[in-house]
């Protein structure tokens, strides 16, 4: 890849204005936001006065393309999220289920051990009198 520099050295008159080229000139605006300005310069200084134009365009179209792949990324990534909630949410509920039905269970087994000491007492008070 070529530097700053290198590119704008490479401008001349007579150069054919790629999407390649003002994709460059994009990327290295990403770190050095004076680039794509000083590039347009350049272009427009040798004969290109259409150049900002041209840089505009591309840069739209690929905002634009850009923001229609995240925005489908984002709705996947949103329904891997509900997705996963859910899950958790119902791992949840079962956990507190079985909860619920281990301390009922135990009061229930508990419940049913008085009963029968109960019973038990009842038939030797009834065999007493």
């Amino acid at each position: 890849m070529t530097s700053k520099e290198e590119l704008l050295a490479s401008i001349q008159s007579n150069m054919k204005l790629t999407k390649n080229f003002l994709k460059r000139v994009y990327c290295y605006g990403v770190t050095d936001a004076s680039f794509p300005d000083q590039a347009i310069l350049a272009l427009e200084e040798a004969g290109c006065s259409r150049a900002r134009q041209y840089y505009e365009d591309w840069v739209a179209a690929y905002e634009a393309a850009y923001r229609a792949e995240i925005k489908e990324v984002a709705a996947w990534y949103m329904k891997e999220c509900e997705k996963n909630w859910e899950k958790r949410r119902k791992e949840g509920e079962n956990a507190r289920w079985k909860e619920i039905y281990s301390v009922n269970s135990a009061q229930s087994n508990y419940l049913l051990q008085q009963k029968e000491k109960l019973t038990e007492l009842k038939n030797k008070i009834q065999t007493l009198n």
